[in-house]
């Protein structure tokens, strides 16, 4: 027993009641037990669940839970010991460990003294192996201590399998932590993965809501939350609220309903400096945000580094597709700072960006703001007139991007600069659209797309069906001004403009192309494309159209990754061999070539239990799934990195 035991706070060492109206994240639960790691980040701002969900996670019947809800009181070590030691005991029940001792003038050191914690606590555990041990530091954005940063290394490093330690953050993940993830041996899940799918957020509002309601309004509040799960609770309840008076235009006024509002204010808002309030207000107004825009528009020279304090802060700030520095607000955050903002100053931004936008040859992007600052000079400037309160858009300007494409994976289409994602009606219109972007701008006959898309339908069925699709699509683009023009069509043939595209395909085929040519040096510049495995090319595509061009990306990604693993283990950086080999084996789990290539990355960081866990994974995969043994260059290196660190061992005693 701890002696101050009194004086320590029990609600910050108990686990959270799980309540009957939170969502059970069942496809989570399942991933996180399907591959148990030794560390879990939970990554995300406010709303996201991620308290929720570790209180469903930890309450399984193989596992004792240690929970402590920290602030920034336990930035003090002896505190934090302390109540670690408190949370573990009320866990654990009979371990016994007198931390108070050590605490005392003329004790050992803290470092020395959580050694032999961890060591008692490895010890009390051995006696009950089929149980696991689950420490939640909740809340751990409030620690910047880096000697407590220091103790959970220990921990981390020197317990068993039956020690899990679980992180919630809303803050940037310490490099301390990091390490552990780029290892293989941790995981995060950030807002993306914490996001409700579209069928959670039905069962949520079906809870809430009759299930009339919940079939009426999951689709709207589901894609226009954009997945928030605080969101998506407040929006249901605001419609139960309403009763028999919610409308259509009461949906579009949801984001400014004061539950939303106050929750974000006093949970996040208000909690920042000034000048990020300020930067916040004022960028609120930009549909796509970068760094020369912001500066411009904020009269500062940092932008850059705010827009990365904002990412790695996780303040609702999402990348926009693939491009470097450009990124936007999440819609509900976007709505409550403009509101915040209000129409002076949104005015003011406006015809700022306008200004901006003419000075950067932008014609058609700076009209809109003129029209939404209701700034006429600026307007006749541009060559623009209103009509009945509308403005009559000028044509796209050369080479500007109205659609991003993702190729690898699920293949995405989103408008821009908003980064809409563009619902398909059906699968094969989206096979067509892929087809168009698969050929980058190539004209195709008709009949080519029927062979290709409609094979086995009689031709006059077919030609119908493309006419529909190709009909869908640009019903489904119009709402973007100049995407009606994006599939033309000339000369008996379809082309996509490409001009309005920004696509992956070209980044990726730029790094095969420099594998082709053995070109490492270029390749290492890309590395940070490559270390993600990008994703089987048009994975949802079911057509053979595609099969050869899936087949070299996934053949040429392979090489990549060798050439670029090859180099890092040369220059004995095993950390970045280690994230290549595991991103190759991502894309092709049954090539021995990579798993030779990880174990030999792990043995040169010394990690023997990752050695041996990479050999028997594969070997039992091989097994079970194959029905065939390891080969003789996996053996070979299994047998080089365990030897050469067994040596190590006895040499160093």
């Amino acid at each position: 027993m701890l002696k101050n035991q009194h004086k320590l706070l029990e609600a910050k060492i108990q686990i959270p009641d799980e309540q009957n109206d939170y969502q059970r994240r069942e496809k989570l639960l399942l991933e996180l037990e399907a591959e148990p790691m030794k560390l879990v980040i939970l990554h995300a701002t406010i709303g996201y669940g991620k308290t929720v969900l570790l209180s469903q996670y930890v309450k399984r019947p193989d596992t004792i839970c240690a929970w402590y809800h920290l602030d920034s009181m336990d930035n003090d070590i002896n505190t934090f010991v302390q109540y670690l030691v408190f949370s573990l005991q009320r866990a654990l029940g009979d371990f016994v460990f007198e931390v108070e001792s050590y605490l005392e003038p003329e004790a050992v050191p803290i470092p020395l003294m959580f050694r032999e914690l961890v060591m008692e606590l490895n010890d009390y555990l051995g006696g009950m192996p089929e149980r696991k041990l689950f420490l939640v530091l909740d809340d751990f954005q409030t620690l910047n201590n880096p000697e407590i940063f220091s103790l959970l290394e220990e921990l981390l490093d020197h317990t068993g399998n039956q020690v899990r330690l679980l992180v919630a953050t809303k803050s940037t993940v310490p490099d301390f932590l990091t390490k552990y993830v780029m290892r293989g041996t941790g995981k995060v899940l950030d807002s993306r993965k914490l996001s409700f799918m579209e069928e959670e957020a039905y069962c949520v509002l079906e809870r809430v809501l009759s299930k009339k309601e919940a079939d009426e309004y999951t689709d709207v509040i589901w894609k226009n939350m954009e997945g928030w799960p605080a969101g998506i609770m407040f929006a249901a309840l605001y419609i139960r609220q309403l009763g028999n008076q919610v409308s259509k235009v009461d949906w579009e006024h949801i984001c400014q309903e004061s539950m939303v509002q106050n929750y974000i204010a006093h949970e996040l808002f208000k909690k920042l400096p000034y000048d990020i309030q300020n930067f916040l207000l004022k960028t609120s107004f930009c549909d796509e945000l970068q760094p020369e825009l912001c500066n411009a528009i904020c009269g500062i020279r940092n932008a850059g580094g705010i827009l990365k304090y904002l990412l790695q802060e996780n303040m609702f700030i999402l990348h926009m597709g693939d491009r470097k520095d450009s990124y936007r607000y999440h819609s509900i955050f976007r709505s409550f700072l403009m509101t915040q903002a209000g129409e002076e100053l949104g005015k003011e931004v406006y015809e700022n960006l306008a200004e901006y936008y003419m000075k950067h040859q932008n014609p058609a992007v700076a009209s809109r703001y003129a029209y939404k600052a209701g700034n006429e000079e600026l307007l006749t400037l541009l060559g623009e007139s209103v009509s009945d309160g509308v403005l009559e858009t000028v044509k796209p300007c050369e080479n500007q991007k109205l659609l991003s494409v993702s190729c690898f994976g699920k293949f995405r289409v989103k408008l821009l600069p908003k980064g809409k994602e563009i619902s398909w009606r059906t699968r094969k219109a989206m096979e067509l659209f892929a087809y168009l972007v698969d050929l980058e701008g190539k004209p195709v006959e008709r009949r080519v797309l029927l062979e290709q898309l409609w094979p086995e339908d009689m031709p006059n069925n077919a030609v119908a069906m493309l006419h529909n699709m190709i009909y869908s699509i640009r019903k489904e683009l119009s709402d973007c001004p100049g995407l009606e023009r994006v599939i033309q069509y000339r000369n008996r043939q379809y082309y996509l403009d490409m001009s309005l595209v920004e696509s992956d395909l070209a980044s990726k085929k730029q790094i095969c192309e420099l594998a082709e040519q053995g070109n490492v040096e270029e390749l290492l510049k890309c590395r940070e494309q490559v270390v993600n495995f990008w994703g089987v090319y048009l994975e949802e595509v079911d057509g053979s159209w595609c099969a050869s061009r899936r087949a070299y990306f996934e053949r040429t990604y392979g090489k990549v990754c060798r050439l670029l693993a090859g180099y890092a283990e040369k220059e004995k950086d095993y950390e970045l061999a280690v994230r290549l080999w595991r991103a190759y084996m991502e894309a092709d789990r049954y090539s021995e070539e990579a798993v030779a290539g990880l174990i030999r990355a792990y043995g040169g960081l010394g990690e023997r239990k990752q050695v041996k866990k990479v050999f028997e994974t594969a070997k039992k995969l091989f097994l079970e799934e194959l029905g065939l043994e390891l080969g003789s260059e996996v053996l070979q290196a299994y047998e080089e990195g365990m030897g050469k660190m067994q040596k190590k061992r006895e040499k160093t005693g």
